[in-house]
């Protein structure tokens, strides 16, 4: 079904009004000096190596509590085993005592509550505590291996200000994407289908009416902004064909990068990859959901691709310097 052109014309422009303003920038500013870009490249191979490793260990400990236990090891950081409505109508946390109980009511082991939500906390790290339950989200998951990354090859300060650029941002996957492009990165816009784009936007407005947590996204405006202006939402675009009308089959070149972050529709979903897989995180889902954690082919048109957990069909990616076909 085609959207008639009146609305596609005011989802146009909508989008460019409300947004005009943002082509600025972001909120304050990310600088690295010659001597951080000179360091991160030299240990670039390493700080991907052990960050997609980051990755596969999440979906390996999140297997390993699914046959154990029947759970995933994560939790979303925004789901009711996480949060709970307080007396004045605002989100709070939950408490052990509640954790363990929204347990029990999942046929949890009772020799396993104290294990799986302990008393104390874990200051030695997941290797003290291997059976220890981990709140989870998207942008949390990637920034959490992107850490890892940084930290092992001793880009402590890149990290420093990586995060705290990304905090001043509302912690989003964009931000994290913009400060990666003055360290060398390249942003890439991804659409597996630009012909879409039109049925794309009326799907999501029938589906998601009022767009909720602004979900919409935009693919009719997007498109046109990327190649008009060059610019996907806050983000410089650095390429707008190599990812774009790719269908089922993901480019060669991406199946090579050993670590890449990507987002979809405009920041409201982060999704960090390796060799063209996708691991996601998701901060709503309930504790007994078995795909809290998951990972999939970065093939958003195939049934059992990604990104997946809503209609997540374009947006932006960023990857290493070096791996871009040219």
């Amino acid at each position: 079904m085609r959207a008639p052109f009146a609305l596609l014309a005011f989802l146009i422009l909508s989008f460019f009004s409300t947004t005009a303003s943002t082509f600025a920038g972001f909120k304050g500013t990310i600088d690295f000096t010659e001597e951080e870009k000179g360091k991160h490249l030299q240990h670039l191979e390493a700080m991907m190596e052990s960050s997609a490793e980051c990755l596969e260990a999440d979906i390996r400990r999140h297997k390993k509590f699914i046959r154990k236990y029947g759970i995933s090891a994560f939790y979303g950081d925004n789901s009711d085993f996480a949060k709970k409505t307080g007396a004045d109508g605002k989100a709070v946390a939950t408490t052990k005592d509640e954790k363990r109980q929204m347990l029990r009511d999942a046929d949890i082991d009772e020799d396993f509550l104290h294990d799986l939500i302990p008393d104390g906390e874990c200051k030695g790290g997941l290797d003290e505590c291997p059976y220890m339950m981990q709140p989870t989200s998207c942008i949390g998951l990637a920034l959490r291996c992107l850490k890892t990354g940084l930290l092992a090859t001793g880009q402590n300060e890149t990290w420093s200000k990586l995060r705290a650029y990304t905090i001043a941002n509302n912690s989003t996957g964009d931000a994290v994407q913009d400060g990666l492009q003055k360290l060398g990165w390249k942003i890439l816009y991804w659409n597996p289908d630009t012909s879409m784009n039109r049925e794309w936007d009326l799907e999501e407005q029938q589906e998601y009416p009022g767009n909720p947590k602004n979900i919409w996204g935009q693919h009719v405006a997007t498109w046109a902004s990327v190649m008009n202006k060059q610019r996907y939402y806050f983000n410089a675009i650095d390429d707008s064909t190599s990812l774009v009308d790719f269908g089922r089959r993901l480019p060669r070149f991406m199946k090579e990068v050993p670590f890449f972050l990507g987002i979809a529709h405009l920041g409201y979903h982060v999704f960090p990859g390796t060799y063209g897989d996708i691991v996601e995180a998701h901060s709503t889902r309930k504790v007994t959901d078995k795909e809290t954690i998951e990972k999939s082919e970065f093939a958003p048109l195939k049934s059992r691709g990604g990104p997946r957990g809503g209609p997540y069909k374009t947006g932006i990616v960023a990857i290493p310097p070096g791996y871009l076909e040219q």
